[in-house]
């Protein structure tokens, strides 16, 4: 199913998990996103030291897939991605594909209606603040993150490409206040990769997308900026900085909606086999016309497809089907209900801090978790048995083929004739043996 339009919405979140992410990804509405393109994200590692870094996600509830440059926390401070993308996982993961260049720029490649699409998303560095021990090196940094960003785009997907992210340049092109006058050298570098590009700049000219305080002064500026190419920009219904999801940080998220049909992910189904009507399902089976005459290979494959088809003809309307959702979990079956119901009375009452209702809503819980945990280690343990019959069928299988070449080989050599080599098919033997 091919949904109508793409939003993306950018915001640099101030390396700050508490005063920003939090309340930013608990909006309803940037739940519903398909793209979350951030900047300066709080990053942080756990566990021993080579454990990859990872970034705040609870607030979205396991509805996005984090993609976070993948970087050991042995790194430190400077190895921190300053980049990363949340894929909301309403979109089909068969569609789209990442490639992080460097810790302050990754590209996201989304296929659409139009083809596949990149979505770069860079972190340019600041001067705001820097001395002048330093001043040379940051100058250094922010030649080199445009320098990788026009590598990747000379790379990517010639028309179909979209640039958003937190540039730090100041330039008349896109800037009507005050910041326009400190116009930055490395700015017409900008300008010049996005010619070179055929990129379109959507931010509209003077929108203010940083709304914060330097060196004791309230500034407002145009420095989170989103570029695409001419067919994208085409199709672009808004670019808009969004001031309602303005929390601690001093940068607005800016949304871009784009004209885009993307896939969705596909719905899964699963079928309640313990709760099938047998005596239904029985009967339809019975019903059936089984196929005769099987003499030849062709007619086996054609027996066994039938014999499928109808196992499924017959499951329909006999055994439930329930749609596995983003919050469905293994090993929470139905006769947890009831406990589960005692686990929220339980809540409820050790609200009134007794000491007695608050151990009753620990046990109970806890009980809870082990039940659950029974139920899914089951599961894997039936997953895994299913795992390996399929396998050896498909081993199976692979020694049938492989017998019946050499048998009708050595048929095609005059050796044997057809029927001798059929009926050593059927035996599972080899001719001669």
């Amino acid at each position: 199913m091919l949904s109508e339009t793409l939003r993306i919405l950018q915001a640099n979140c101030w390396k700050s998990r508490d005063k920003v992410m939090m309340h930013l990804f608990g909006e309803e509405e940037v739940q519903r996103m398909e793209i979350l393109a951030i900047q300066e994200p709080e990053v942080y590692g756990f566990g021993d030291a080579g454990t990859l870094m990872t970034t705040y996600s609870q607030a979205l509830s396991g509805n996005f897939h984090i993609v976070l440059r993948p970087t050991p926390v042995e790194d430190g401070e400077d190895g921190k991605p300053r980049v990363c993308f949340y894929v909301n996982k309403k979109m089909d993961p068969k569609t789209w594909s990442v490639r992080h260049h460097s810790r302050d720029l990754s590209t996201l490649t989304v296929r659409t209606a139009l083809g596949a699409v990149d979505i770069h998303n860079i972190y340019v560095p600041s001067k705001v603040g820097v001395g002048p021990a330093d001043r040379a090196r940051v100058g250094e940094a922010i030649r080199e993150s445009l320098t990788v960003l026009r590598t990747a785009l000379h790379r990517g997907h010639i028309g179909r490409q979209v640039v958003v992210g937190d540039f730090n340049l100041h330039h008349p092109l896109w800037s009507t206040c005050r910041q326009a006058r400190l116009q930055d050298a490395d700015a017409d570098e900008l300008i010049g990769i996005s010619g070179d590009h055929g990129l379109e700049l959507l931010t509209e000219r003077g929108m203010v997308t940083y709304d914060g305080n330097v060196f004791g002064h309230d500034v407002e500026s145009t420095i989170d900026l989103t570029w695409a190419s001419t067919a994208l920009a085409e199709r672009m219904v808004r670019c808009d900085a969004q001031r309602r999801w303005l929390f601690a940080a001093d940068h607005l998220p800016v949304l871009t909606e784009l004209d885009l049909r993307w896939d969705a992910a596909p719905v899964r189904e699963l079928k309640k086999w313990k709760e099938a009507d047998w005596d239904t399902w029985g009967t339809s089976i019975a019903q059936t016309a089984w196929p005769k005459n099987i003499n030849t290979q062709p007619d086996v494959d054609a027996a066994v497809q039938y014999f499928l088809d109808a196992l499924n003809d017959a499951s329909q309307g006999t055994v439930p089907i329930i749609k596995l959702c983003q919050r469905s979990k293994p090993g929470y079956t139905a006769d947890l209900k009831p406990l589960r119901q005692q686990v929220n009375q339980a809540r409820r009452w050790a609200r009134s801090g007794d000491p007695a209702d608050v151990e009753r809503f620990r046990r109970i819980r806890h009980e809870l978790g082990r039940e659950s945990d029974k139920r899914h280690s089951g599961l894997l343990e039936t997953v895994q048995v299913g795992e390996d019959a399929r396998n050896a069928t498909i081993n199976a299988h692979a020694d049938i083929a492989s017998r019946r070449h050499r048998v009708f080989h050595r048929c095609w050599q005059g050796r044997h004739t057809e029927k001798d080599a059929v009926s050593s098919c059927a035996a599972g033997k080899h001719p001669g043996h």
